[in-house]
């Protein structure tokens, strides 16, 4: 479950015309995939920014320029469309999430940073 700082859900389906769009564009063995690595990713970190991912993980790294694919080799495009798909798992997981989106002046400018609630 994703919440914002106040503890309230967010909205699952932000940006919907353009993911609807990408998603339409990938197997759905990638997307799953993808889905699935995200969610392996999740259970071993309580806090990470989503644009590191792909260079932390190799499973996601390797499933990365099949979104580049569906973005029609925009990597800017395909950065957003996998953004959307980690807010997405992250919101269908059982554990309670929040996330922070960084600030133009931020040192990490790309990428939202989300946490796992301690319990």
């Amino acid at each position: 479950m994703l919440l914002d700082i106040n503890n309230k859900r967010v909205n699952r389906n932000p940006h919907r015309e353009e993911f609807n769009l990408w998603r339409a564009r990938i197997s759905d063995a990638d997307f799953q995939a993808m889905e699935q690595a995200i969610d392996d990713f999740c259970d071993d970190h309580n806090e990470f920014r989503s644009s590191f991912m792909p260079g932390q993980d190799p499973a996601i790294g390797a499933l990365f320029p099949a979104l580049t694919i569906a973005c029609d080799g925009n990597e800017e495009q395909a950065g957003f469309f996998f953004g959307n798909i980690v807010w997405r798992v992250v919101d269908d997981r059982t554990d309670e999430w929040y996330f922070n989106r960084p600030d133009k002046d931020d040192e990490h400018p790309l990428g939202t940073f989300y946490w796992r609630r301690n319990t």
